[in-house]
């Protein structure tokens, strides 16, 4: 499933929540096979935010006047897939897909702050998606040290 086959805000949520989960977890592994300190505490912060991320949106579910509406996605967005993480995995590759990620939910976050039903719901999306450019940005140094 991807965003653009969601048809209610609802449905949106919760593909939301469920890449934010992918992304946590993927970026748990990523901390869990470093030994490097700095590297570590990246991926372990970039874990936490996709974790409060899922949290925030998990929340959002008790708002039935807003999870009820119709949801039309406006982006041509694909499925978020992490790269199996494996010992012939390149630590390029994992950054790169991360970021690829990173860009994807930020264009869904953008593109659900449109269907926001008040301003602080709306503002709540444009953060998530102003956040994931700054995973983005993070990754990015990241890869250019590789």
């Amino acid at each position: 499933m991807n965003i653009t086959q969601c048809h209610t805000v609802k449905d949106a949520l919760l593909f939301c929540i469920e890449q934010e989960q992918l992304s946590f977890e993927s970026y748990r592994t990523q901390s869990q096979a470093t030994i490097n300190v700095i590297k570590k505490s990246m991926w372990d912060q970039l874990a936490n935010d996709e974790l409060r991320h899922r949290t925030l949106l998990t929340s959002l579910l008790d708002q039935t006047n807003f999870i009820s509406q119709k949801y039309v996605a406006s982006i041509a967005s694909t499925p978020i897939e992490f790269i199996e993480i494996d010992s012939t995995s390149s630590s390029r590759s994992i950054i790169q897909n991360a970021i690829n990620s990173e860009i994807e939910a930020h264009n869904e976050y953008l593109d659900i702050a449109q269907h926001a039903p008040s301003e602080e719901i709306r503002q709540l999306f444009l953060v998530l998606s102003q956040e994931e450019m700054n995973h983005k940005r993070t990754l990015e140094i990241e890869l250019e040290h590789i």
